[in-house]
């Protein structure tokens, strides 16, 4: 028993010797793990700190670095203008007509940009302001262009004579007519030779950084009616490339070509377009040679070959067309057979129209009662229309019927809109007066 008792105490002291030096172990891996993560700890406040010292210097150094481009981007400008000022090349404001700038061009060798405003217009005023206004496009100009600028805006002053006036307007046509210029504000660029080189219209579309990019690839034969031209002549059935280049040749106006293509377009049919192409050409053909030419024929044509049921619309519309031509001739045979052809045409009678027919008959012509049987018609279907009872009103001012002159003017004043009343009030005051006037010298006379 005690053989064995020293034995229980034997095993139990190993056991507490061995719980005792794993304790100890255990401690010390705990003080090696705190360390670990101290030092852990400490490299990545390291790395936190160089990272933010170093990128912190990365972007001083970009800012550094774009303000010195900046300086340079300054400097440079600077040095242009000063170099093109020194150089006597500066052309702001410019103050060179066109032949002025022909004869710099054909020494230079430089083309000429010559711009056609008109400085109280705000299209043109915004070239003035903003694109006149732009460094980048000022230096660009000035150093490869001879500049001209026409502006309708500027008044001679009062020394200059009769002459002198007529030879500043002729010179301002050079532009306008020389170059079949159709609208302000509009940049025309001109070989030394005179021939046109491409132009830019309306301008007040364009920012500083357009308008120099179209210049240059005008420059460069991009876009140009040539290109284009070329460009359609290569594959005749491609309908964009033709459109591109009539569309081209418009803001050119040149008018023969543009012509010749459409009627091409109407006619022949071997140029890829459908038939509703073709007959959107022939229209475009007839309007054209109908408002520049002021050739009714080429309409009226066309207006003839349109289905009457289908097209009646557009029938209606040519006619009314014509009889506005007309009309503005004061051609009054003419205007009454348009009238007719409309009333045909449309088999009605429209009051409106009927209006109108009786005051043009009573304005251009003798035939006051005729215009009154048709001013007639068209009060009795629309019995309340101020303008119908003001027709009539002047009709029988016309026919000297003083008294329902006066009464016809009451009751187009007293069926009036508010916007009207005030015209309609001048209207009875002046037949009144009118009455008097004429009786006062009918009485004077006797």
């Amino acid at each position: 028993m005690k053989k064995r008792s020293r034995g229980l105490k034997s095993d139990l002291s190993e056991v507490l010797v061995y719980h005792s030096e794993r304790s100890e172990e255990s401690e010390l891996t705990g003080n090696r793990r705190l360390r670990f993560f101290a030092s852990l700890r400490m490299t990545i406040c390291f790395i936190l700190f160089f990272t933010f010292i170093f990128s912190a210097g990365a972007l001083h150094a970009q800012k550094k670095k774009k303000r010195d481009l900046s300086k340079a981007s300054d400097a440079t400008l600077r040095d242009t203008l000063s170099a093109i000022i020194s150089r006597h090349e500066w052309q702001f404001p410019i103050k060179k007509f066109l032949d002025e700038a022909m004869t710099a061009s054909q020494k230079s060798g430089r083309p000429v940009l010559a711009f056609d405003v008109d400085f109280v217009d705000p299209k043109s005023i915004y070239v003035r302001d903003t694109l006149f206004n732009d460094p980048e496009v000022v230096i660009y100009l000035t150093k490869h262009f001879e500049l001209a600028a026409h502006d309708y805006s500027v008044d001679p002053p009062p020394s200059v004579g009769f002459d002198s006036l007529r030879n500043l307007g002729l010179r301002l046509d050079k532009l306008e007519k020389g170059y079949n210029i159709v609208s302000r504000p509009t940049a025309v660029i001109i070989n030394p030779d005179g021939t046109e080189i491409e132009r830019v219209i309306d301008l007040q579309n364009f920012s500083g950084a357009q308008f120099m990019q179209t210049i240059k690839d005008y420059l460069a034969g991009k876009n140009t009616v040539q290109a284009l031209g070329k460009e359609f002549w290569s594959d005749p059935k491609n309908l964009d490339k033709h459109r591109n280049y009539l569309d081209r040749m418009m803001v050119r106006f040149d008018y023969d070509s543009i012509i010749y293509h459409y009627q091409l377009l109407s006619t022949n049919p071997n140029y890829g377009q459908t038939p509703q192409i073709m007959k959107q050409a022939a229209a475009e053909y007839a309007y054209l040679r109908f408002k520049q030419e002021g050739n009714v024929n080429a309409l009226k044509d066309w207006l003839f070959s349109l289905d009457h049921h289908a097209d009646s619309a557009i029938i209606v519309a040519g006619l009314k067309d014509l009889l506005e031509f007309y009309q503005g001739r004061k051609k009054i045979d003419s205007v009454a057979i348009y009238y007719e052809k409309i009333f045909s045409f449309t088999s009605d009678r429209d009051p409106d129209l009927l209006n109108n027919y009786a005051w043009d008959l009573a304005n251009y012509s003798n035939k006051y009662d005729t215009a009154l049987v048709f001013v007639n018609e068209a009060i009795a279907k629309k019995g309340k229309n101020a303008n119908y009872y003001d027709t009539r009103a002047l009709i029988n001012y016309d026919r000297k019927e003083y008294d329902a002159a006066i009464n016809d003017a009451k009751l187009a004043q007293k069926y009036s809109g508010k916007k009207d009343k005030v015209y309609f009030k001048d209207r009875v005051e002046f037949f009144e007066k009118e009455k008097k006037r004429i009786e006062s010298e009918g009485s004077t006379k006797e």
